[in-house]
């Protein structure tokens, strides 16, 4: 049994532009069941009334929460803030315009309380709440995560594996840092740091914390809620901030083969990076697309083309249609792919592209 300190748990919560939603927010962390984290807020130096109200409910409920602020430098640099000032044993995420289910502390301490070491990692399964149906729905990965930890159907609470080298399907889940609690010893031993400066921050730490991970387990009985439909996300909209995808990934995929990581897990970051290519094929405008599909063609002819027959044979959810997209952007064709009336067409394309 871990033995957990009376504050066990810190969230940290970065802020930007969010004074519509930061008080639900911190709301739905200071009315949970259980009081046992500290929250601390990070004012990424945002123009609107945010820094004041967090202000203000750090100097009403000094006990759980500290605010602090930097010059503006991005989410990652806001977590990076926040992190350096933990000192409980566990820590976690909270987006500013999202909140947290009201059981989630209560729900951690029992759950940890029932394993003999303390994990590395933590999964949860948060809820989507959509703005403009005012509907609440599944996560997104929630049959998978199932598929992994709960192959039975079992316990409702937790359930441990070992770690992504021998679980490489862990990689598959939702990239989100927000619906994961980190064992603040583990980010220490590595020296972890979010990436700063550039958007979709959470996907190199999602593959490297789970390489490096020794165990981790996972709740399905309680998440964060996270808001959608705003027009206020980072993935909302599709402006040039989606160029950030490119360095991201590279980084990652580059990260991986120089540390030499098994075929099969560097597989799955060549499925996140189709999964991300074709989303945002599907919603980038044509003013960015040509650039996005110039920088992504240059990044795929990169990979060795071995490890895309691995992915097709390991993981890939639409074999032949991904191998044809994984083709046509490696080829000096990949332009086509920027006219909007080619979805649905792009396997007739390759093979007449590989009978040239």
């Amino acid at each position: 049994m871990i033995a957990l300190d009376e504050f066990f748990l810190t969230i940290v919560v970065p802020v930007y532009n969010v004074e519509r939603y930061l008080a639900e927010c911190l709301d739905s962390l200071l009315n949970q069941t259980v009081m046992r984290h500290k929250i601390i807020v990070v004012n990424d130096g945002s123009p609107d009334s945010s820094g004041q109200i967090a202000q203000e409910y750090a100097r009403r409920y000094p006990r759980w929460i500290r605010y602090v602020e930097q010059e503006n430098n991005g989410q990652g640099a806001a977590r990076n803030t926040g992190l350096a000032l933990v000192d409980t044993q566990f820590v976690t995420f909270l987006d500013s315009d999202d909140w947290q289910d009201r059981m989630f502390v209560e729900t951690l301490a029992d759950a940890l309380t029932k394993v003999n070491e303390a994990p590395d990692l933590i999964f949860t399964l948060p809820w989507i709440y959509d703005s403009a149906s005012k509907r609440i729905v599944e996560w997104y990965d929630k049959e998978t995560l199932e598929k992994i930890f709960y192959p039975n159907d079992g316990d409702d609470t937790i359930s441990i594996v070992t770690n992504a080298q021998k679980t490489p399907e862990l990689y598959a889940l939702e990239p989100s840092a927000c619906r994961r609690i980190y064992r603040m010893t583990f980010l220490r031993q590595h020296a972890f740091r979010f990436p700063t400066g550039v958007k979709w921050e959470d996907v190199r730490p999602h593959f490297e914390l789970l390489h490096k991970a020794e165990s981790c387990f996972a709740m399905r009985s309680t998440g964060f809620v996270y808001r959608i439909n705003t027009g206020e996300q980072t993935t909302s909209g599709s402006s040039i901030t989606r160029m950030d995808m490119i360095p991201v990934f590279r980084e990652t995929v580059d990260m991986a083969l120089r540390e030499r990581w098994e075929p099969n897990e560097i597989a799955y970051i060549l499925r996140m990076l189709l999964n991300f290519t074709t989303w945002t094929i599907d919603v980038t405008n044509r003013e960015y697309l040509p650039l996005f599909l110039k920088g992504m063609h240059e990044l795929f002819k990169s990979i060795p083309f071995k490890y895309f027959k691995i992915y097709f044979c390991v993981c890939s959810p639409a074999r032949r249609k991904e191998m044809a997209k994984t083709l046509l952007l490696r080829s000096p064709f990949y332009g086509l792919l920027a006219d909007y009336w080619l979805k649905g067409r792009i396997g007739r394309i390759v093979r007449k592209v590989v009978k040239k």
